[in-house]
C-alpha cells in the first residue's frame, strides 16, 4: 500500500493499527521515500530455522573417553592477554 507523508501524518495512528499485516510505502512528490513493515515474529522464524536445519544436521557420536578425568583448571599464563 502507497501514502503520502501528509495523508500518513493526518491518519497516523489508523495507519500504524493496520500494518500488522502488510508493508506500508510512504511517499512524498510521487516517490517512495520510507517503507514501514510489520514487526518480525522471532520465535516463528527461529523455529522455522530450526526445523530446515533438522533436515540437514549430521549427529555423530562423540569419541571422547568420558571415564578419564580431565584437569580444567588454567594456569595464569595461558590466559589471553598476559
Amino acid at each position: 500500500m502507497q501514502v503520502s507523508v501528509t495523508e500518513f501524518r493526518k491518519h497516523m495512528f489508523e495507519y500504524l493499527e493496520n500494518i500488522s499485516t502488510d508493508s506500508l510505502d510512504l511517499t512524498l512528490k510521487g516517490e517512495v521515500v520510507a517503507r514501514l513493515f510489520p514487526p518480525e515474529d522471532l520465535q516463528k522464524k527461529a523455529l522455522a530455522r530450526l526445523k530446515a536445519l533438522r533436515k540437514t544436521a549430521v549427529i555423530n557420536e562423540l569419541d571422547w573417553d568420558l571415564s578419564k578425568e580431565v584437569d580444567w583448571s588454567a594456569d595464569q599464563n595461558d590466559r589471553i592477554g598476559y
